[in-house]
């Protein structure tokens, strides 16, 4: 124990335990000391006249020997001499103990024998110095007296042999530090101007340890500016005990380059510098680490381009580098077409290998007069500066469009790819880098809503119109939540000729009962289904409307034969859209017959048709009927007409509006026709405003239209006066037949 600490009593748990803990220290003594110690032992005989002398260390369950004289390694604890010794502190004789029977015949051969307690902290004993006589003796005070003495003298020896011990292994440890640190030491002789160095330092500046080093000699492997640096730095040192720490770079002898931190510190006394000293550290990997981490919080790690955050702090000093020089910038907001597609058809590394050989290409094209970025995704920002003109930028903005449209080899095919590009000029567009920044995201919506592909610069008329979007955006949302939207229906008539029409089924279009607007069609908020989100939004509350109204108008016995709904193709992305149609059906809320879905061209043309397709065909079986809509518009083909399931065709009214006027229109409203009854499907005309447009168009064959002719979309609530009207009418011009509900066979 040390200091005030409590002292165990000898013999107790506690005291054991803390002698163990000693005799750990000691297992080096058979082995790096055992010679030393026997010196000792035979001195010991010499001197107290003993034929035997022995250093004995008490463990937990033996005693072990250092003298070869005793003939003996190790003994048992139990009854042994030495367990007695290590009891007290005083010298202890045998005859001492010739009253314990449990000593009594412990001693073998020997007659007498005295024993010194050994002990490195007081009153933890940990052996003793014993000495003993073949022949019966009494010892004397002088005997006693001479064995503490060499008892003392083992104990110095001992604690002389840790002190060594922990030195090294203190040395070896700083040794290993050092190493592992790349730090070494250094001490300044200011009057010889000589430095002498630790081994760990000469190994950083690639010197020879050993090796003369002058202080010029250190100074010379520095960078120019840094040699003056630590020049001044030894000299304000040397004079006036002023300390420094700094990085720099260093060339060791061997023309190696290195990062080094340099610290000096001094001693003084009485005002006056009489030592000075310090560290040389090798910091190349941290400060490569460094670069590293730093690179990477800055780069984007596919396309190695800088990222977001370093885009705009180049932006901002390219900013007031233009203001100061009196040139253009221009930023350039970059965003590849249909980069989805090329993901979901071509898989994700198609989609990798196109973002990073158009990073290169960026380079390779800008060169010298700009620098490109990642944003995140497929978008990039462009940053062109060097320029005068904006004829210039204009050129070199045609050039990167032109270059992102060539085709990448990947693999055994080709990634076909383009990117629109929305452009905003510094100071003519704007002198704020937000600002300009939102320019040229304005003029990249232009781009990619009118000419995919090529670039679109900025003009003052698009911000107003994009606020005008965004406002109108906002506007939907508020008007989702307040419950603005609902579902007018349109009739979709059977025409047997002339005007006796009969009620086949409703088309639920959306209306917005604006507050202050008034009653708005989809056409005032198209806008919105541009917006995912929103889109979802509505396709949701038309399905709830829908699914609702034929729950009210089947308890109220309605016969309005079905509904058909428009789905959109954000909807359909969603996912799950058609698993809340097909459990609506399979629980029985709405009975199959009773739902449409309608879907436009686009989506048997996106990006994952086959998904879209088995998701239709599982609604198909259940009973829905699936209608194309806006056919002959777009880019449907004929294979798609046989691969996807579609039961009915709805011809678009950009041909009905002229037919029996115009010859086209009316071969291809004709075709279509004819086209879509071959197959097996019903064909519905849309936008049918006269009779003689119905007629015609049940001459050719169609008897399903839809139109101003019958009438516009109603109010659900006007719906059943709407069809009793009908059926009224159809009675009075035919007599009464059997109604055809739902699509005639």
């Amino acid at each position: 124990m040390t200091g005030g600490a409590r002292q165990p009593v000898s013999g107790s748990a506690e005291w054991e335990v803390e002698r163990q803990r000693d005799l750990r220290r000691l297992d080096f003594l058979y082995a790096d000391r055992r010679h030393e110690l026997e010196r000792i032992c035979n001195l010991t005989c010499e001197l107290l006249n003993a034929p035997v002398a022995s250093i004995n260390l008490v463990d937990q369950a033996t005693v072990r020997f250092l003298s070869a004289s005793m003939g003996l390694e190790t003994r048992p604890r139990e009854g042994a001499f030495s367990d007695r010794v290590i009891l007290q502190d005083a010298v202890i004789d045998t005859a001492e103990l010739s009253d314990d029977p449990a000593f009594v015949g412990q001693l073998g051969p020997l007659q007498a024998c005295l024993g010194a307690p050994i002990a490195l902290r007081p009153g933890l004993n940990l052996g003793g110095l014993c000495v003993g006589s073949v022949e019966p003796r009494v010892f004397s005070d002088a005997d006693r007296a001479n064995l503490r003495a060499m008892a003392d003298l083992a104990v110095d020896q001992i604690r002389l042999y840790l002190a060594t011990e922990d030195s090294k292994s203190r040395e070896a440890l700083m040794a290993q530090a050092s190493s592992l640190a790349h730090i070494g030491a250094w001490e300044l002789d200011v009057a010889a101007d000589s430095l002498t160095f630790s081994a760990q330092a000469y190994r950083i500046v690639g010197l020879e340890p050993g090796e003369p080093v002058a202080a010029a000699t250190l100074i010379r492997m520095l960078g120019g500016d840094d040699r003056d640096r630590l020049r001044g730095a030894l000299d304000q040192l040397a004079q006036a005990g002023e300390a420094f720490d700094f990085e720099t770079e260093l060339t060791t002898a061997q023309e190696q380059t290195c990062w080094v931190r340099l610290m000096g510190r001094a001693e003084t006394r009485e005002g006056r510098v009489i030592r000075a000293y310090g560290a040389i550290q090798d910091v190349t990997a941290r400060k490569s680490a460094d670069e590293q981490i730093h690179h990477l919080a800055h780069h984007d790690g596919l396309t190695g381009l800088p990222n977001r955050a370093l885009f705009n702090q180049k932006l901002a000093a390219a900013l007031e580098d233009a203001k100061a020089n009196h040139t253009k910038v221009a930023v350039v907001l970059a965003d590849f077409d249909h980069f989805k597609m090329i993901n979901d058809t071509k898989g994700h590394a198609a989609g990798d290998r196109l973002l990073q050989v158009s990073a290169d290409r960026f380079r390779e094209v800008l060169g010298r007069n700009g620098s490109a970025a990642r944003l995140g995704g497929d978008e990039f920002a462009v940053l062109i500066t060097r320029f005068d003109t904006s004829d210039a930028i204009i050129a070199l903005c045609e050039r990167l469009a032109e270059a992102l449209q060539e085709p990448i080899p990947f693999g055994a095919e080709m990634i076909a790819a383009s990117a629109s590009l929305g452009v905003a000029v510094f100071p003519d567009d704007h002198d704020e880098p937000s600002e300009l920044l939102k320019n040229a995201d304005i003029a990249l919506y232009l781009a990619k809503s009118a000419r995919r592909g090529r670039p679109a610069y900025f003009m003052p008329k698009l911000r107003e119109q994009f606020e005008e979007r965004v406002s109108l955006v906002r506007d939907v949302r508020r008007g989702i939540a307040e419950g603005e939207f609902q579902l007018h229906y349109q009739p979709i008539c059977t025409v047997e000729g002339g005007r006796d029409a009969r009620v086949a089924g409703f088309e639920a279009l959306m209306r917005w009962h604006h507050p202050t607007k008034g009653l708005l069609s989809p056409a005032a908020f198209a806008v919105a289904f541009e917006e995912v989100d929103l889109a979802c939004q509505l396709g949701d509350v038309s399905l709830l409307q829908v699914i609702d109204r034929i729950t009210r108008w089947r308890k109220e016995r309605l016969d309005f034969g079905y509904i058909s709904l428009n789905v959109n193709q954000a909807q359909i992305a969603s996912g799950g859209f058609f698993a809340q149609v097909a459990e609506e059906v399979r629980s029985g809320v709405i009975p199959a017959d009773k739902l449409v879905i309608e879907v436009t061209e686009s989506v048997y043309l996106s990006s994952n048709p086959e998904r879209v397709s088995a998701q239709l065909g599982e609604l198909h079986d259940l009973g829905v009927r699936i209608a194309l809509d806006d056919f002959g518009t777009g880019y449907a083909s004929l294979t798609h007409l046989k691969q996807f399931p579609i039961d009915v065709l709805k011809v678009d009214r950009s041909f009905i509006q002229r037919i029996g006027v115009d010859p086209d229109n009316t071969a291809i409203t004709m075709a279509v026709i004819n086209l879509g009854k071959a197959l097996g499907m019903d064909v519905v005309a849309e936008g049918v405003e006269s009779r003689e447009q119905s007629a015609l168009l049940s001459l050719c064959g169609c008897h399903h239209m839809q139109g101003y002719y019958y009438a516009k979309a109603l109010t659900a609530d006007a719906v059943a006066g709407f069809i009793r009207d009908t059926e009224a009418a159809a009675d009075r011009v035919s007599p009464r037949k059997p109604k055809a509900i739902g699509w005639p066979g």
